[in-house]
């Protein structure tokens, strides 16, 4: 599904963010960059933290209770998925709440499904990020021509959905919308099990082996330095979508590991050949009169 190109400009007066952390952060400082918000007030847990995001400029207000919300058009949630319902619920505790709520979470059907009774909620999952932690990392977090994708049930009004677009396009990201049980699925292939593949990976370096970890180790293995409850998380919410996932790069490492015993190379290097093919097509065409890089 491409991009629609259709959202109307966004500008809020008061945009909340809830956890200011990574993501959290980056929204924030984008969102700042971009004139989508007049004024930041990020929600959190930690009065450290947030007046160390205050003080470098991520946001104008810090607050660690949702009461002191007043006049909020958007919040975003950038906690953990598995306390995404929660900090929704608990910014209609306050009265009002923001007008419009919308979050960052890397898994989607689990949380629009327990939300459903919240009509002002949309769910959204930015594809951008680092394995660092922390507001002063959110410099090194790209929005501008990345994938957001938006999940809205289909008893969401329209003008809803297309606020919550307007918003993420105007960090400069590219919006889809799509089902959420769609965007899990997806996910589970592009970025859960990879994860997972990387924390399995690492888990074999051996002490002795660490002089001869280089590059292919170190590229592989770079998202294993993610934080682990975070993972732990969204792999147990997207559970069912990842052990699908898991179950195919299964049948793939088990065709390599017979073809390594019967001998089959002829038959192995064809195997390498598709999933070569495969990555290439991630990368952007060559530009005509363009040499590349060195191999």
């Amino acid at each position: 599904m491409p991009p629609r190109t259709d959202a109307p400009e966004f500008h809020c007066e008061t945009l909340a963010i809830v956890g200011v952390g990574l993501m959290g952060a980056a929204i924030a400082r984008e969102a700042r960059r971009q004139g989508a918000a007049a004024h930041i007030v990020g929600l959190g847990r930690d009065p450290a933290r947030l007046a160390a995001a205050r003080h470098s400029g991520v946001i104008d207000e810090a607050l660690t209770s949702p009461e002191g919300l007043r006049n909020v058009g958007l919040a975003v949630i950038c906690t953990p998925v598995d306390r995404i319902e929660a900090d929704v619920r608990s910014l209609l505790v306050s009265g009002g709440g923001p007008r419009l709520i919308t979050d960052a979470g890397s898994v989607k059907a689990a949380i629009t499904r327990n939300l459903r009774d919240v009509p002002r909620f949309v769910g959204a999952h930015p594809l951008a990020g680092s394995e660092k932690r922390g507001h002063e990392h959110a410099h090194e977090v790209q929005l501008q021509d990345r994938v957001c994708v938006v999940t809205p049930e289909e008893s969401t009004p329209s003008d809803m959905v297309d606020e919550i677009r307007a918003f993420w396009t105007a960090l400069g990201m590219r919006v889809l919308v799509m089902p959420a049980d769609d965007h899990d699925a997806i996910l589970a292939r592009t970025s859960h099990l990879p994860h997972l593949a990387a924390y399995a990976l690492a888990s074999l370096l051996e002490g002795n082996d660490i002089p001869f970890a280089a590059t292919g180790f170190r590229d592989s293995t770079r998202i294993a330095a993610s934080d682990p409850k975070l993972w732990s998380s969204i792999l147990m919410l997207n559970r069912d979508a990842v052990r699908s996932a898991l179950a195919a790069y299964r049948r793939t490492l088990d065709a390599a590991d017979a073809l390594l015993q019967s001998g089959g190379e002829r038959e192995l290097t064809a195997l390498l050949a598709e999933a070569q093919q495969a990555r290439l097509r991630l990368e952007p065409p060559a530009k005509p009169g363009v040499a590349s890089g060195p191999r």
